[in-house]
């Protein structure tokens, strides 16, 4: 129903969804498509994804693919779902790597550096790094991405991690970069900035 030709029927298939609660997890995907459609779909589409919580792996690829999307908002929950699915969602690292460097929605961007710190690969550190140096970038941005800094914890990027938090002019990111830091300093870091958190 969410794919029917009316939005009245759009409408009422998202209306429905959100008052099923976690069971709508399988429809995450058609729930993504459905927020870039009319006010009266999008705001249920939106209602339900905020509740349905960690989506089945089986809906990365698709979720992946939706990164892409011509409407932002499509995109910003589609890594929302990524970042919620944590380390099963390294199979997108490549794409949310790509939508952080190349969106131009700050939302966006935000979304796609907290969903790579929570993949927590190496890989994903000069990107990361470069939008924290980027100052076009929000401060929100620039925050979650060296937030992910410090939940990669990468051993060999604590020089550079700790040269950008030198004289870093915001006092909220400089805080988040020499965290980041100090965790990138041990082998094994076992606290996660993150913990508690959901998005």
């Amino acid at each position: 129903a969410l794919q029917s030709d009316y939005v009245d029927e759009r409408a009422a298939a998202a209306e429905s969804l959100c008052q099923s609660g976690c069971d709508a997890a399988d429809a995450a995907v058609e729930l993504v498509k459905a927020v870039g459609d009319e006010d009266s779909v999008s705001q249920w589409a939106v209602a339900e994804l905020e509740e349905i919580g960690t989506p089945p792996t089986s809906t990365l690829d698709k979720l992946t693919k939706l990164l892409s999307h011509r409407i932002p908002i499509v995109a910003y929950w589609s890594a929302t779902l990524l970042l919620r699915l944590g380390p099963a969602s390294k199979a997108s690292e490549r794409e949310l790597a790509s939508l952080l460097s190349s969106s131009e929605d700050q939302a966006v961007k935000e979304r796609a550096a907290w969903a790579l710190g929570k993949i927590g690969n190496q890989r994903a550190v000069a990107t990361l790094i470069a939008v924290v140096r980027n100052m076009d970038n929000a401060t929100d941005t620039r925050h979650a991405a060296a937030m992910a800094l410090g939940e990669i914890a990468q051993p060999t990027s604590y020089e550079a991690v700790a040269d950008l938090a030198e004289d870093y002019p915001e006092v909220s990111i400089c805080r988040a970069l020499k965290r980041a830091a100090a965790r990138c300093r041990v082998a094994s870091p076992t606290a996660s900035d993150f913990d508690g958190l959901r998005p």
